[in-house]
Parts: structure tokens; C-alpha cells; sequence
């Protein structure tokens, strides 16, 4: 998966831990319905075992073509798609972890 996949297990890491955090500084982990910690998880592991039966192959076909989007835009596979709409999903879900820690500390403060 090359350097997007060192992101995505990356984002993994970091979702985890500002949620982590977000309950540290808050009291308690309050998850809304699809959240980043439970259904990410399911993601990831739909993710992982969608090879072990069909094969590698099925990231690699081509999901959109090049100059498709933009001018002298790369051609981009299943696995660029998905990794991008991953990551999308990561950053939203930490940054909502500090919103949440941030506005839970301006509270306190009044």
C-alpha cells in the first residue's frame, strides 16, 4: 500500500488516541451512531479480509481515470479511492475529538 497505506494505519493511531483523550478530559466516551472508534474498526477489518477471499487484485483495478478530475491528473485505483475517503473520515473524527475537548474546557472555565 506504499506511503497512503503508513497514513492509513497512521489515521487509525491517531483516531484512537484523541479519543482517548477527548474521555480523559471530558469523563466519559460518549460515541454518536458511525462513529471513528467502533464502525472504523468494522471498516478496517472488512478492509483486511475483502483480499484473504477475492484476492489483491480487487484494489488495484482502476477507479478513476486520469485527467478525469483535473488536467494531467494521475490515474487513480480502488485502493487510492478508498484510502482517501479513510482518511477524509479520520481527520473529521479528530478534529470533533478536539472540538469536543476544547469547548468541554471553555465550559469548565465559566
Amino acid at each position: 500500500m506504499g506511503f497512503s497505506g503508513y497514513i492509513f494505519v497512521q489515521g487509525a493511531l491517531l483516531v484512537f488516541h484523541f479519543c482517548t483523550l477527548e474521555e480523559y478530559y471530558i469523563g466519559g466516551l460518549f460515541l454518536p451512531v458511525g462513529n471513528g472508534i467502533t464502525d472504523g474498526s468494522l471498516i478496517y477489518f472488512i478492509m483486511f479480509l475483502i483480499p484473504a477471499f477475492i484476492g489483491n487484485s480487487c484494489y488495484a483495478k482502476e477507479a478513476i481515470k486520469a485527467d478525469y478530475l483535473f488536467k494531467s491528473q494521475p490515474s487513480l485505483s480502488v485502493m487510492n479511492v478508498f484510502i482517501g475517503v479513510i482518511i477524509v473520515c479520520q481527520l473529521l473524527t479528530f478534529a470533533k475529538s478536539v472540538y469536543n475537548v476544547f469547548s468541554h474546557k471553555s465550559m469548565i472555565k465559566q
